[in-house]
Order: C-alpha cells, then structure tokens, then sequence
C-alpha cells in the first residue's frame, strides 16, 4: 500500500482542520497509509475531551496523528522554528514508513516538504519550485529513477510533483 504525509499548518482541533482536511484524508485512508503532521495551538491542545474525540476519529479511520505546537510569537522566528520541527518530523517519517507521497496544504507546509525532497534528492528541484504554490503535492520514488511507479495513483506516476 502506498504512503502518503500530509503536512497541515492548520490544527486538527480546529474546526477547519476537522472539516477539510480530517475529512479528506479519511477518504484517503482507506486505500492508502496515512500519516498527518498538523500544528496545534496551545489553547487547542489543553481541550483534553475535544483532544480525544479527534484522536479517536483519527484512529477509527487509520490514520497517524503526529501533531506538534504551533508557535505564534515573535512570528517570523515562530514560523521558523515550526518549520525547522516539520522538516525534522517530515524527515523522520518519510524515511522509517517509506512515504512516496507527500502533500503541504500551504505555503508553510510546502516549505517543509521542499526540503525532504532537496534532502533526499528525488526531484527536479528548479522545476518544482517553479511550480509551487499553496497544495502542493510531491510524488517521492522509492523505485530506480527509470522504474515507472507502481501505484493507484496512476496519472501520478511518472511526475516528480504535481501542484494542485
């Protein structure tokens, strides 16, 4: 089965995380393995029982949640520093699931995914970043580079990014 991480600078606790992007990727996973990074707001995080109840729809669809704190001040340090986890977290996940798929809803999140594929040198870095915009979807092979991918995602297959 394929992988896929998705990387959301909205939190999940928040209405709009739950309505467009929760929603999406129960859709999603129930043919592909799932892995959702989102940041959270400290104020979000400590509604223990809102906590739990999208934890557990989380669960029930089989998706991983790995959420980290979202970081509002001084903002453009803040942002850094969000940045810097997502790659650390993106980077770790990608390379121990063996994810080939990764999705950044958002500037913020493309950033962090640019970077996985600059680090692992998967794609044409000039063209995909010519192409990037908010939605950003990378396809990252696991394969040899002349392999054509076997995947559901067929219309995918054979490009190094696709923005949506």
């Amino acid at each position: 089965m394929s992988g896929i991480l998705y990387i959301s600078y909205d939190g999940m606790l928040e209405p709009l995380g739950q309505s467009q992007v929760l929603a999406y990727l129960e859709r999603l996973a129930s043919d592909f393995t799932v892995h959702l990074v989102s940041f959270e707001k400290a104020e979000d995080w400590n509604k223990m029982h809102l906590r739990s109840l999208v934890s557990a729809r989380m669960r029930t669809a089989g998706i991983s949640w790995h959420p980290l704190r979202y970081h509002k001040a001084p903002s453009a340090l803040a942002t850094a520093y969000d940045i810097a986890q997502g790659i650390r977290v993106s980077t770790a996940l990608v390379r121990r699931h063996r994810l080939t798929v990764i999705h950044a809803r958002s500037y913020v999140p493309s950033v962090m995914a640019l970077a996985e594929v600059v680090v692992a040198d998967h794609a044409d870095v000039p063209r995909l970043m010519s192409r990037m915009h908010a939605g950003l979807v990378l396809i990252k092979p696991v394969y040899p580079k002349t392999a054509s991918a076997p995947t559901k995602l067929g219309e995918f297959s054979d490009a190094a990014s696709l923005a949506w």
